[in-house]
């Protein structure tokens, strides 16, 4: 459980990341060329055949750091802080996401994945491209019942496959680095285009960047042949990545609006959330002051989800409380909690906006996570958008609308839901099952680390 210093730690962080750095004793890194050329072939009845493709990749592979650019963006890989940065290179903006969500969806897939050839096998229905091996290769990550990888040398080259089908080869010939550099070269293939963990494993404990690697991959439309080349391999200063010259984004956009409500959340300040919580302690005071009686149970509340202590009613507002029906409404509407009953609950939060005045927004959080049960996640999802944006310091949203998006393989912006609302809400035991989380990923995937 991180302490409330968690914001001067952040900031702290923030320091390092824009490059004001303390500079420690300078060490080699590897600065390489990438050509990333993709093939892409129908296998009978295949369609919606993705286009081919070509890249050019400028890589850094540092210790602490893998950083790949293209003439549009910069991808960085924060191994340190655990953090990913997308780089627009021409807009000089930047978007912040964790390390965590590219582990995270592959783990989740791979179990989607295990569980439809299950349902295949019932079936009798075993496609190739459903096989245990393509999906440990697509994903680069192991089964729980690991395909076999047979290992043969064609002229010049290393060539892994399984079953008799080819999943990686790579030339004997390449420029000899260091065992970290190879390991980090091999950490650079699989965030970047997955690969068979063994033959990645196999890689990394060589002495040498191959000059040329092939991927064949078994999709459900054909196949797809990566062939990569690497050039103008050579050793440099070893340099903290800097971010100066840009800007964290502040206009994302996405048709469902969680872009831009993500960028504008990820400029909070310390001072911006405690001001938001002083405003709470006083629409509480002031909503019992006027007599709005459900406007305080929301306010309230909202401060709970804010990552706050729950202050005790006095028996005299519990008294008001017990003598006011809307609240009963409300309180009964609080206790559904099955399918069979959300629909009715929904509509009771809908109906109780027009007797909370202040804060019917916080009604919208109750009806959101109803409208889940009724299997309705795009009004979910506004409804928790349209909460944010009226407070956009509830930590317990971030939780919920993070979860929603993760069941939705929506890693990247379900990571940034969670990193928002630890941020707002440290102590806020919700988060408890994310933290727990990361750690199995760091400790079941360390290769991605």
């Amino acid at each position: 459980m991180r302490s409330c210093s968690l914001f001067s730690r952040a900031i702290d962080l923030l320091v390092v990341v824009v490059g004001v750095l303390v500079s420690g004793p300078a060490m080699a890194a590897i600065s390489l060329h990438v050509d990333v050329e993709t093939h892409n072939t129908a296998s009978k009845g295949g369609s919606h055949i993705p286009a081919d493709a070509h890249e050019a990749l400028d890589v850094t592979l540092s210790n602490e750091y893998i950083s790949i650019t293209s003439p549009s963006e910069t991808e960085i890989l924060d191994f340190q802080g655990r953090r990913r940065f997308t780089l627009d290179n021409s807009a000089k903006v930047y978007v912040e996401f964790s390390l965590y969500d590219a582990v995270g969806f592959r783990v989740m897939e791979l179990q989607n994945r295990e569980m439809l050839n299950g349902v295949l096998a019932a079936a009798s229905v075993s496609p190739a491209s459903f096989a245990t091996v393509d999906d440990e290769q697509a994903l680069s990550v192991l089964s729980r019942t690991p395909a076999k990888i047979d290992e043969t040398v064609d002229r010049e080259d290393r060539v892994f496959s399984s079953g008799g089908r080819q999943l990686i080869r790579w030339s004997k010939t390449g420029v000899q680095v260091s065992s970290s550099d190879i390991e980090r070269f091999a950490k650079f293939l699989r965030y970047r285009e997955g690969g068979h963990p063994y033959i990645l494993s196999t890689l990394a404990t060589g002495n040498s960047i191959p000059s040329r690697s092939v991927y064949t991959d078994t999709e459900a439309w054909g196949t797809r042949i990566i062939s990569i080349s690497t050039a103008a391999v050579h050793q440099v200063e070893a340099t903290p990545y800097d971010l100066r010259g840009y800007s964290r984004r502040s206009n994302g956009s996405s048709p469902d609006g969680i872009d831009e409500l993500l960028d504008k959340a990820a400029n909070l300040t310390p001072e911006a959330v405690e001001a938001a919580r002083a405003r709470n302690r006083e629409d509480v005071a002031q909503a019992f002051h006027d007599g709005r009686l459900v406007d305080a149970l929301l306010a309230t509340s909202e401060g709970g989800l804010m990552g706050g202590q729950l202050d005790r009613f006095s028996p005299e507002q519990l008294a008001r409380f017990r003598g006011e029906p809307a609240v009963g409404e409300l309180i009964s509407a609080l206790g559904v909690h099955s399918k069979e009953g959300a629909p009715g609950a929904a509509k009771a939060f809908l109906d109780l906006r027009e007797k909370a005045p202040r804060k019917a927004y916080v009604l919208k959080i109750f009806e959101a996570n109803n409208r889940l049960m009724m299997n309705d996640a795009p009004s979910a999802i506004r409804l928790f958008r349209e909460a944010l944006e009226s407070n956009i310091a509830i930590a317990g949203v971030y939780k919920d609308l993070g979860d929603l998006l993760f069941t939705r393989y929506d890693t990247p912006r379900a990571w940034r839901c969670w990193d928002v609302g630890r941020l707002i809400g440290p102590q806020f035991s919700n988060f408890n099952s994310v933290n727990q989380f990361e750690k199995r990923l760091a400790s079941d995937h360390p290769e991605y680390f």
